[in-house]
């Protein structure tokens, strides 16, 4: 019996074994299952996930350029509205409580160029740059963004105008004249000179002391005048009118006679104060309401060999100042305008090859008249013994425009308009000085004309007294200082400094802009 229950019991225990592992790998089966199911669903949450996250992104995105693009047009809008604070102020705003946009000035354009036609425009650009953000709803962490540019222009409709209308009826009373002198003083000329064009003294009077001796003055002035009639040998010291008034009519006609000067005397009734008023050199100049604020450079005490001119960038139209004198030394180029203030102080022109020249303003639109800033503003100019160089544009000296008092050389050429307070040329020749030589030289002369009877062939030396002087004496009667209209000359334009050079047209409130580009 016992034999018998030993398989049994194996069998038994064998079952129980086999039932066991069935569980086991039960259990390990339904572990995988739910293994894959949870993974399966976690897959699909995560996959809803990033879907949301990418719909949230796209959401935001799409918000974040609508509020980029609002902000853009609404600064756009503004710009064209009295009430724009300028450059300087960001326009912020939002469209909703996590959607907002904050747009940015910058004057210019990067993509222009030097080389670029266009380059001149560079002041007259914006760069606007507006930022939409979007935020998310649930963390105020994530947010997306975009940046639109436009670059604009503006159209230049009107130039400001004087404020005082004193100074701008002044300035179109002189516009036929390239000469005008306001002081009270004799005006002493003791080198050749020529002035050309139209003349004004408004009290003072012109006196020749060139040549020094009152006959050879008349001698020499009255060929003068026979010789440019007769051929285009010309010594005249005067060509054009002279305008007079009351003050000085009759001394100035005295001396015009005594010289044998011929030209035409008008008078006038007009007086002009107002464009010799005192001036202050202003800090900065602004090109348009709003636009930035260009600080005005100092130059130095002394300049030589070195070149002063307009930087689109930084001082677009050439503006330049000084509070004291200056030196102006060889090889100096100026171009734009020149402002000095402080009485007593002068522009010494000492060097050779000195240009000094107005640059025009950027035309207004649909206008064909060309302006132009004073070439200078100063207190008084000096032109030292030994100087040359050329002045182009109008040049307005509060004070003497003069000629170093000595002997020696000198060479200017001013071409457009003059108007100072006295006109003072006491620069005189280094071999001609005192009058007991030109009586001699007089008398010399006269005495080889009286060689040459009617009857004989006509000997020009002997007929002109400044040929013989030019053949015989080597005398150089080039002018040392000439003053000429120039025939291109643009309309002088001048302005208030504490008001825009450009301003918005009549009967408007705004600037006008127009797009030149928009990207983002």
């Amino acid at each position: 019996m016992m034999n018998e229950d030993k398989p049994r019991n194996r069998q038994k225990c064998r079952r129980k074994v086999f039932a066991r592992q069935r569980r086991g790998a039960s259990i390990v089966v339904v572990l995988g299952l739910l293994s894959i199911t949870l993974a399966a669903s976690y897959a699909m949450v995560h996959s809803h996930v990033t879907s949301e996250r990418i719909q949230g992104h796209w959401q935001r995105r799409k918000l974040a350029r609508q509020a980029a693009q609002a902000g853009l047009s609404l600064a756009l809008s503004r710009m064209h509205l009295s009430s724009w604070e300028g450059v300087e102020k960001k326009v912020i705003g939002e469209l909703s409580k996590n959607t907002r946009y904050e747009v940015t000035f910058a004057t210019g354009d990067e993509r222009l160029r030097p080389e670029d036609k266009d380059y001149g425009e560079y002041p007259f650009r914006l760069t606007l740059t507006s930022i939409g953000i979007a935020r998310s709803f649930r963390e105020a962490a994530v947010m997306s963004t975009c940046e639109m540019t436009a670059v604009v222009q503006l159209k230049r409709t009107s130039l400001a105008t004087p404020v005082d209308g004193e100074v701008e009826q002044a300035w179109k009373e002189l516009a036929p004249y390239s000469l005008y002198c306001s002081g009270r003083k004799r005006n002493y000329v003791y080198s050749p000179i020529r002035l050309e064009g139209n003349m004004w003294w408004a009290e003072g009077c012109l006196s020749m002391r060139f040549p020094r001796n009152s006959d050879a003055r008349q001698r020499f002035f009255g060929d003068a005048h026979e010789l440019a009639t007769k051929s285009a040998v010309d010594h005249r010291p005067l060509l054009g009118s002279v305008t007079l008034t009351k003050r000085n009519q009759s001394r100035m006609q005295s001396e015009l006679r005594r010289c044998r000067i011929d030209v035409p005397v008008n008078k006038s009734e007009v007086k002009i104060d107002r464009l010799f008023s005192d001036f202050k050199v202003p800090r900065t100049y602004q090109l348009y309401r709003g636009g930035v604020e260009y600080v005005i450079p100092i130059v130095s005490r002394e300049l030589k060999d070195e070149a002063l001119e307009p930087n689109v960038v930084a001082n677009p139209l050439g503006v330049f100042a000084t509070t004291g004198d200056v030196i102006v030394g060889d090889n100096v180029r100026i171009r734009g305008t020149l402002l000095q203030s402080g009485k007593g102080h002068k522009i010494n022109l000492a060097g050779k090859n000195i240009e000094i020249c107005a640059v025009e303003l950027p035309a207004v639109e649909e206008s064909p008249r060309r302006r132009q800033l004073p070439v200078a503003v100063v207190e008084a100019v000096n032109l030292a013994i030994g100087s040359a160089g050329s002045i182009c544009g109008v040049a307005h000296v509060l004070e003497d425009f003069a000629c170093a008092t000595g002997q020696g050389k000198m060479k200017w050429d001013i071409q457009g308009r003059l108007a100072a307070g006295d006109l003072q040329i006491k620069t005189k020749p280094t071999d001609l000085a005192g009058p007991s030589v030109w009586k001699d030289l007089l008398e010399s002369f006269r005495e080889v004309a009286e060689e040459f009877s009617e009857g004989e062939s006509h000997n020009l030396l002997a007929t002109y007294f400044p040929l013989w002087l030019q053949e015989r004496r080597q005398f150089d009667l080039e002018p040392i200082l000439t003053v000429r209209p120039k025939a291109t000359e643009a309309e002088a334009h001048w302005p208030d400094w504490e008001r825009p050079i450009y301003v918005s047209p009549p009967g408007k409130t705004g600037l006008r802009w127009e797009v030149v580009r928009w990207s983002e």
